[in-house]
C-alpha cells in the first residue's frame, strides 16, 4: 500500500467520523498537496535519471566519435601505404628487364668423364661397365666416386622488352653460332666487363651453354636425398654433400639500378643414377645410369623476382638504399 493510498484510508475514516464541509475541505486539500509533493519528488527524481543518462550517452558518443576518427586515420594511412607500394609495384613492372630463355633439347644421358689418378697408381678400368642386356651403365661408388658426369644445357636469352638490358652470371657463357631454335647466325652479345656481363638490345638473342656438373659421388647423394625411404641407415641428421644443378641468370635495364634486377634459374630435374639392385638384391655400392628411355634431360626454367617491400618502412629502405657498415638508412 502507497502513502497515498495509506493517507485516503486515514482521512476517508476520519472524515466520516468527524464529518463537516470545513475540515473535509482541509483534508482533501492537504492529500492533494502530499500527491503534488510525491509527484514532484518523482518527476525531480525522473529528471536526475534522465540527466545521468543523457551524459553516458554523450560520453558513448564522445568514445565513437574518437574511436571513428582513429579508424578513418588508420584507414587514411593504409590507403597511403598500399598507394605507395602498388605505384612501386607498377614502376618496378614497367621498368624491369623482359628476358625471355629458350632451351634446346638437353640429350640423355650426360656426358661421362672419368678421373685421372696420377700416373704412380693404376686405374680400376672395371667400372663402369656397360650391361647391355638392360641398357644401363653400371658404376661403383668407390671407384668412379670421383668421375664427373654433366649435362651440357644450352638455348636462347631474349631481350623482349623495349630498352636494354645487362645480363649476367658465373655459370653460363655465351657463344656464337647457330641454334635450333632460330634460322639464322646469332654472334655473341657486347661484352660489357670480364666479370660475364653483357648487353642485349631490344630483340637481341644469344647462344648460352650451360655446363651442368656434378660428381658421380653428388649424383649418389641428390638421389638418396630424394628417395631417402630406400636407405635405411640414413640418419635424421644426414645432409646430401651436393644438391641439383642450377643456372642463375640475372637481367636488369640498362642504366638503371640493379635492385630492379630479375633471376633466370635453371635447374636440371633429374636422378642421373640409381642403386643397382639386379633381381631385387640389397644394395651393395653398385649404381645404373640409363641409356635408353627418354631422350632428353628434365631442365624447368623459373622467373624470379626480388622480395618487393612489404610495407613503407621497407619501401623507403629501398628506394634510399642502406649504408653497408652502419646498416642505417641513407639521407
Amino acid at each position: 500500500m502507497t502513502e497515498i493510498e495509506l493517507l485516503w484510508g486515514i482521512a476517508s475514516k476520519w472524515l466520516i467520523e468527524n464529518s463537516s464541509i470545513e475540515r473535509s475541505s482541509l483534508v482533501i486539500s492537504l492529500i492533494a498537496a502530499l500527491i503534488a509533493l510525491r509527484s514532484a519528488r518523482h518527476a525531480k527524481r525522473s529528471a536526475r535519471a534522465a540527466e545521468m543518462q543523457a551524459a553516458a550517452a554523450n560520453e558513448q558518443v564522445d568514445v565513437a566519435r574518437d574511436q571513428l576518427m582513429a579508424a578513418q586515420d588508420a584507414m587514411a594511412d593504409h590507403i597511403a601505404e598500399v598507394s605507395a607500394l602498388t605505384s612501386y609495384r607498377d614502376y618496378f613492372e614497367s621498368h624491369s628487364a623482359k628476358i625471355a630463355v629458350a632451351l634446346e633439347s638437353t640429350p640423355f644421358p650426360p656426358t661421362w668423364k672419368r678421373f685421372r689418378y696420377g700416373d704412380e697408381q693404376e686405374e680400376d678400368l672395371s667400372y663402369p661397365r656397360l650391361n647391355k642386356g638392360e641398357s644401363i651403365m653400371i658404376f661403383d661408388e668407390t671407384v668412379n666416386r670421383h668421375d664427373d658426369i654433366y649435362f651440357m644445357v644450352r638455348g636462347l636469352i631474349i631481350n623482349v622488352g623495349q630498352t636494354p638490358a645487362h645480363i649476367f652470371g658465373g655459370d653460363f657463357s655465351l657463344t656464337s653460332g647457330k641454334s635450333p631454335l632460330s634460322d639464322s647466325d646469332i654472334p655473341i652479345p657486347q661484352h660489357l666487363s670480364s666479370r660475364g656481363e653483357y648487353l642485349l638490345l631490344p630483340g637481341q638473342q644469344a647462344i648460352f651453354e650451360w655446363k651442368a656438373e656434378r660428381y658421380f659421388e653428388q649424383w649418389t647423394d641428390i638421389y638418396m636425398n630424394s628417395h631417402r625411404g630406400e636407405f635405411t641407415g640414413l640418419g635424421p641428421d644426414w645432409k646430401p654433400f651436393a644438391e641439383r644443378p642450377v643456372c642463375h641468370i640475372t637481367a636488369w635495364p640498362a642504366g638503371s639500378v640493379m635492385e630492379l634486377h630479375t633471376v633466370i634459374e635453371i635447374k636440371i630435374d633429374e636422378n642421373v643414377v640409381r642403386p643397382y639392385r639386379p633381381g631385387g638384391a640389397s644394395h651393395d655400392g653398385k649404381w645404373a645410369m640409363r641409356q635408353t628411355g627418354h631422350a632428353s634431360a628434365n631442365v624447368y626454367v623459373t622467373y624470379k623476382l626480388p622480395g618487393l617491400p612489404r610495407n613503407l618502412d621497407s619501401l623507403r629502405r629501398t628506394l634510399k638504399g642502406v649504408d653497408i657498415w652502419t646498416n642505417q638508412v641513407r639521407d
